[in-house]
């Protein structure tokens, strides 16, 4: 499949039309791999859902909706389910991921420990992460979150919410009523 010039990666389960993954890119897994129509992954992204680690059996889902944007070095990765819905945009360096390694000392390196997946990840639609944001397992954003340059986001947030820092927390919402950003107090 030839897309706006550039090949298609081989075995994705699904890639809209007019979608473009840059070269140089690295794509794990294509087979649990499903993109919408309209989206842009720019070069240098690490795109990773894990079927097999070390004798480890996973079925993930990652999926990446419509008119999506994801920046440079962004890295995906699922052993369950990653989801990034319709319009969002994922600024240059983002990390989501839903599992981590064993880190037992009495189990081995930590690289040869298994995988547990920590919860599924959901990012809701028309979300901006900023550059460098982590969102770690288990997380999900509501629709039309923003989240901060180099910001750490380790537990849910609704819909409409502003986060900063390492932990996240929330400093605005949007108020749908007076149609402005306003100060998130006991958040």
């Amino acid at each position: 499949i030839i897309l706006a010039g550039l090949l298609a990666p081989a075995g994705m389960k699904h890639i809209g039309p007019g979608s473009r993954i840059r070269r140089p890119r690295r794509i794990d897994g294509a087979s649990y791999v499903e993109i919408g129509a309209n989206t842009i992954i720019l070069p240098y992204s690490w795109i990773s859902a894990i079927g097999l680690y070390h004798g480890q059996h996973f079925k993930p889902r990652l999926c990446i909706g419509d008119n999506v944007y994801i920046g440079h070095y962004a890295c995906i990765t699922c052993i369950d389910s990653v989801v990034i819905e319709d319009y969002c945009v994922l600024s240059d360096g983002v990390y989501l991921a839903d599992s981590t390694h064993g880190y037992d000392p009495e189990n081995g390196p930590i690289m040869q420990q298994p995988l547990t997946s920590k919860g599924p990840v959901r990012v809701g639609r028309a979300s901006f992460l900023g550059f460098r944001a982590i969102i770690m397992p288990g997380v999900t954003l509501g629709n039309n979150c923003v989240v901060g340059c180099n910001t750490v986001v380790m537990r849910s947030f609704p819909a409409y919410s502003m986060l900063v820092g390492s932990p996240a927390r929330c400093v605005k919402r949007y108020s749908i009523e007076m149609h402005r950003w306003e100060s998130a107090k006991n958040d």
